[in-house]
């Protein structure tokens, strides 16, 4: 199934949204990074400008989960379920407060870096009420178990919610269909910006190993694969990357109404630069954002965008990309765990 812009952005219309960024945001030239790099182009997605809360890629999905959380009349959102640092928490606790929601923000103990610092520390200021929970350090280690695990612990939450009066809404992750959609409307919007630039077929590169990929894959698919993406995962995945991507991007299909089912081998998602483990401030994610800082002044996150950025360099020293290629690096934000790492950085 292909589809022109338009009625992609009718299809999307239909389903309920919050309007929480700033957009569109901007796409700019890298020229210093690329030359360093070593690929022909490349123009940064900025969506670290998103707007609300230090924006990132969360704002786009939450546009949709709180758009069902309205639609089903809640005054509560449940979400969160990892560490401190989670940017997935603080996006969720500023959305709701802008949506004139509750927030019960969940957390699972231990991490790279927790306290009152980062994204920690927004997340403390923002959400009406913070959970820690033992539990969820029990959860399985791939990416979809996890989420079914924490919706097994989010539910009885909920209960807790209903029996206080409340009517909740339960967020479990992005990474679930409906979180997919906001980057399907993301991609729409840099569809357009690079029609307008007169760029054809460009790498789309993006720290994802779900649901931002996940959009990006099902926008482009259904628009004619105006662009070749390629997904860089922020944690190892062993191998299970392009699964979870297609998985996603065919579940959230049907929600627009465009059923399209994605062969996994037909994904690109590398996951060489997320070792040793996920949040790890690796040699080749403080070359990435050295980089980054020394050429653009353009300032990466230690977990996603700078393995993301090392991700990119890696395949190009592989000769996977070249001098011949253009790419559009997506800048998903996450930029207030730079404070939660300054021990570390300035090391």
């Amino acid at each position: 199934m292909t589809l022109t812009p338009d009625r992609l952005a009718d299809a999307l219309a239909a389903v309920p949204q919050v309007a929480l960024g700033t957009l569109p945001t901007p796409l700019v030239e890298a020229p210093r990074l690329a030359a360093a790099i070593g690929v022909g182009r490349l123009l940064v997605k900025r969506d670290d400008l998103t707007g609300l809360a230090f924006g990132g890629n969360k704002v786009r999905q939450l546009a949709f989960f709180l758009g069902a959380a309205r639609a089903a009349g809640a005054d509560t959102v449940i979400a969160g379920g990892s560490y401190d640092q989670s940017n997935h928490a603080r996006v969720t606790a500023a959305a709701a407060r802008a949506a004139g929601l509750r927030s019960v923000i969940v957390a699972r103990p231990g991490g790279t870096h927790p306290g009152a610092q980062g994204n920690g520390l927004l997340t403390r200021l923002l959400a009406t009420e913070i959970r820690v929970l033992d539990e969820l350090a029990e959860a399985p280690g791939d990416r979809l178990g996890e989420v079914a695990h924490r919706a097994r612990v989010f539910e009885r939450l909920a209960e807790e919610q209903r029996a206080a009066g409340h009517v909740p809404y339960v967020i479990t992750g992005t990474s679930v269909p409906l979180g997919v959609l906001g980057y399907v409307a993301g991609t729409l919007e840099l569809e357009a910006q690079l029609r307008a630039l007169g760029i054809e077929r460009p790498v789309v590169a993006v720290t994802s190993a779900g649901a931002t990929q996940a959009g990006i894959e099902l926008a482009n698919r259904l628009l004619g694969e105006p662009c070749r993406v390629q997904g860089l995962a922020y944690l190892p995945t062993g191998g299970q990357g392009p699964t979870w991507v297609a998985t996603l991007a065919g579940e959230a299909s049907g929600l627009i109404g465009a059923p399209l089912r994605i062969d996994p081998i037909t994904v690109r998602n590398d996951d060489r630069a997320a070792g040793p483990a996920y949040g790890h401030l690796s040699d080749g994610r403080r070359e990435a954002m050295r980089l980054a800082i020394e050429t653009e002044g353009l300032l990466l996150d230690p977990v996603y965008t700078a393995t993301g950025m090392a991700g990119l360099i890696a395949l190009v020293r592989a000769g996977e990309l070249t001098p011949r290629d253009t790419v559009v690096f997506i800048h998903t934000g996450g930029l207030p765990a730079l404070f939660a790492y300054a021990p570390d950085l300035i090391a």
